[in-house]
């Protein structure tokens, strides 16, 4: 990857950090402090924090990972969005951009950065979603046009909706289908409802064969 464009971003502007690691928000928290002048930063642990700290405060973005405690990231951009209509929303996650920066540009979110990219990266991104644009790294670039132009080698995983995919994210991980449905609000029916929808879309017949497709295509 080329090198990152220094950020010419001067303005004023109040961040919301959310993350289920302190050290995660600690660390971009300091790389703020260092580039930006007059940043306010606000920290969220968790789905429900997160909400509750957009409807207390005005802020000017979100960053977030997408594995959170609660129902999940890509809910919470779309719930983000809708409680406040424009909030840009940058995603910065360990996860693949190709199965998961498509769901988060998709659901709202105005940018995705991989952890691990590098901090000019990240200041990058964050400076081209305050001042009213999108952030997409090449490799999400050219996914995305994979997925307009219905690439018929994509991943069957690809066809998934989103609630699909947080199921299935979850079996993955090893959570059994009562506590996925704690986790997402949902009753264990409708839990074995979408596990069978995964089965049928991705031509699998159990749960044994669900883990090695999880992990051959590195879904956790």
């Amino acid at each position: 990857m080329t090198q990152a464009a220094e950020t010419t971003y001067d303005k004023p502007f109040s961040v919301l950090l959310v993350d289920d690691h302190e050290v995660v928000r600690e660390g971009i928290a300091r790389v703020l402090g260092r580039k930006f002048t007059n940043c306010k930063v606000g920290n969220a642990c968790s789905y429900g924090e997160a909400v509750d700290a957009i409807h207390a405060n005005s802020w000017d973005m979100v960053i977030t990972d997408l594995s959170i405690n609660g129902r999940g990231g890509i809910d919470l951009i779309q719930e983000l969005i809708a409680i406040r209509k424009n909030l840009p929303v940058l995603v910065f996650s360990m996860h693949d951009e190709q199965d998961y920066g498509i769901r988060a540009i998709k659901s709202g979110a105005a940018g995705y950065v991989r952890k691990g990219a590098g901090v000019s990266v990240l200041l990058e991104a964050i400076g081209m979603v305050l001042s009213g644009k999108r952030y997409i790294s090449p490799e999400l670039s050219q996914s995305l046009v994979s997925y307009v132009t219905k690439d018929t080698d994509r991943p069957l995983h690809e066809k998934l909706s989103d609630r699909e995919f947080q199921v299935l994210q979850r079996i993955a991980k090893g959570v059994t289908l009562k506590e996925i449905g704690g986790e997402l609000h949902l009753s264990v029916k409708t839990i074995s409802t979408y596990r069978a929808r995964i089965l049928s879309k991705l031509g699998l017949t159990n749960f044994a064969e669900i883990m090695r497709y999880c992990i051959k295509h590195s879904i956790s």
